[in-house]
């Protein structure tokens, strides 16, 4: 809350009869404008007091509720962000890294890093928990130049039957021989 310097005894009477109000005794503001004959509303927004009330937002959602990307959110608002990044001391653009994976409500559980030493720490991570794998895992085949390039070549297979192959859409596969300039030459590779 910001700093509020009252112009008179009344201000300040009306701010404490409104924060105990609200606050303490869980009054809506009907309740306090009908029991003190004022504009409770009014007084709210000129003494900027907030009239969400933590956990009972229409919309809140418990931490087990929140997606992904709403629990990096969340954290955002909680973990002051640095100008640096905690691992390198880099100005690079940093990311919110959870550091056991488990995406638990714990703000020691969050570092802020920057995108190459949050790359890095993943790396780390997941080789520790498949055993040094996980790189090779998650690596997607039809990005290899080589291997489109024997199959629809050599082997003279079509995109669908390369795209099942690789469990990914024909269309993505026509996108990576186009982006590889890989094409057949035409009355050449013919069945």
């Amino acid at each position: 809350m910001q700093n509020i310097m009252f112009k008179n005894e009344r201000e300040l009477e009306i701010f404490k009869i409104i924060t105990i109000e609200y606050w303490v005794n869980n009054k809506t503001i009907t309740q306090i404008n009908k029991e003190n004959k004022f504009n409770a509303r009014y007084w709210m927004l000129l003494f900027g007091i907030s009239r969400r009330k933590h956990g009972q937002h229409r919309e809140w959602k418990e931490w087990n509720d929140l997606t992904y990307k709403s629990k990096h959110n969340r954290m955002r608002k909680i973990i002051i962000k640095p100008y640096k990044c905690t691992i390198c001391n880099n100005e690079k653009r940093l990311s919110l890294t959870n550091l056991n994976h488990k995406y638990n409500n714990n703000p020691n559980e969050w570092k802020w890093m920057c995108y190459l030493c949050h790359e890095r720490y993943d790396k780390k991570y997941n080789d520790k928990i498949t055993g040094g794998d996980s790189h090779k895992k998650n690596q997607k085949i039809y990005n290899c130049r080589a291997y489109l390039f024997i199959n629809y070549i050599l082997l003279k297979k079509s995109g669908v039957e390369i795209g099942k192959e690789c469990n990914c859409n024909y269309s993505t596969i026509y996108i990576q021989l186009k982006k590889f300039q890989i094409k057949k030459i035409k009355g050449v590779n013919k069945k």
